[in-house]
């Protein structure tokens, strides 16, 4: 259960949901499932991004049945850019968002983790997953590569940048 109050994008704005029992009712009209992700960084202060579907995003995708939040994330980092990262921090920021997926509406609930990598690892998109390209970027341009992108992934940025 998340630490309350908790803010969920729906559409194209936030909800607030300030308890448990507005979350088991929330989950009750949306499958929950769980994805894990990073916000990797090199030792040139960039950070690792990927391109999917004509939009700027990070690594991350859905945690597989009885696989620890923490290996799903590094799995999906290595499996979408190609990269090998490691943990920085174990304690991951986590994001909420709904959406409606052939026909079935889903919450997803998203574990950021903050991660290090080697720059000179090339980067290997994965293109069964519509991702058309994987990038460092500078930390100072990370923001404007955000603004045309998913609400939560500024919502993430925001809260590592202060860490950076």
């Amino acid at each position: 259960m998340p630490k309350f109050p908790i803010r969920v994008y729906i559409g194209t704005q936030y909800k607030t949901i300030a308890n448990a029992g507005a979350f088991r009712w929330l989950c009750s009209a949306y499958k929950y499932i769980q994805a894990a992700g990073g916000i990797v960084i090199n030792e040139q202060d960039e950070v690792l991004m990927i391109l999917r579907n004509g939009k700027w995003d990070f690594a991350k995708g859905k945690v597989e049945e009885g696989e620890a939040l923490t290996d799903a994330a590094l799995r999906e980092v290595q499996e979408e850019t190609g990269i090998s990262a490691q943990i920085a921090n174990d304690s991951p920021y986590s994001t909420f968002h709904c959406y409606d997926t052939y026909g079935e509406n889903m919450i997803k609930e998203t574990f950021w983790f903050l991660m290090s990598a080697n720059s000179e690892q090339p980067l290997t998109p994965q293109k069964e997953e519509n991702i058309e390209k994987v990038e460092w970027v500078p930390v100072h341009k990370v923001g404007e590569l955000l603004q045309d992108s998913y609400g939560t992934l500024n919502e993430v940025w925001q809260h590592y940048a202060q860490i950076l």
